[in-house]
């Protein structure tokens, strides 16, 4: 495991030759040399790669994720998004974290474009976006092996998460151990849940302004659903 935050020149420089490595976080850095990000691609052990916050990161490093054979786990934020390749070309991805760089909310057009056909996600992240219904069911149509789902200050349609009714996912999540305060899932979100038959489980916040008559017709409707504050 290798935190860089920025990367030491000497860090940058060893890269390549850490051959053994399994996840590797690079948080919050500038002035990278282009060449640290090429020596990733030769730590073919890499399983879990974050970039939270570095700048540096170009569309053509990320598409060359690929070459990394064993890539399961990646963290980038809501600005990188914007830029994002077609991410499901790394087949052995099963998970992806979006997470929040700045206070106002990005918007999830970008991201809902390119989870199309992303078959083998199992896990997705989800920090301080903007999702319309109609985007919040292309992302679940294009998951159909997803089965857990964090979504923490996201910015949701009157229809909530509906669109996951249909879905697979066993466990929905508005939990952050960041101490985010999510203040957007409430009774009606907690109700657009009621018809989900593979859900099992629900995380949420102490600051979750769902009410106690709310948990009490969500339960009362669903008694097979675990619901955990924190």
């Amino acid at each position: 495991m290798l935190y860089a935050q920025p990367p030491s020149i000497e860090s940058q420089a060893s890269l390549g030759t850490l051959q053994k490595l399994e996840i590797l976080a690079i948080l919050h850095a500038a002035n990278i040399d282009p060449k640290a990000f090429l020596s990733i691609l030769h730590i073919k052990s890499l399983k879990d790669i974050s970039l939270y916050g570095t700048s540096e990161i170009s569309k053509e490093f990320l598409e060359s994720l690929v070459e990394l054979p064993k890539l399961s786990k990646l963290t980038l934020d809501t600005k990188q998004i914007e830029s994002l390749p077609d991410l499901k070309r790394i087949s052995s991805l099963r998970t992806l974290s979006i997470t929040k760089l700045y206070s106002s909310p990005a918007s999830a057009e970008q991201l809902a474009s390119v989870l199309i056909g992303f078959k083998q996600l199992e896990s997705i992240y989800l920090n301080n976006l903007i999702f319309t219904e109609e985007q919040l069911e292309t992302m679940v149509k294009s998951l159909p092996n997803l089965r857990y789902a964090s979504m923490v200050n996201l910015h949701l349609p009157d229809s909530r998460l509906s669109a996951f009714q249909k879905s697979k996912v066993l466990h929905i999540n508005a939990f952050s151990s960041s101490g985010d305060a999510d203040t957007t899932f409430d009774d009606p979100t907690l109700q657009s849940l009621v018809p989900m038959k593979s859900l099992k489980a629900i995380t949420l916040p102490s600051s979750s302004p769902v009410t106690e008559a709310g948990l009490a017709d969500f339960k009362k409707a669903r008694p097979d659903v675990k619901v955990t504050r924190k």
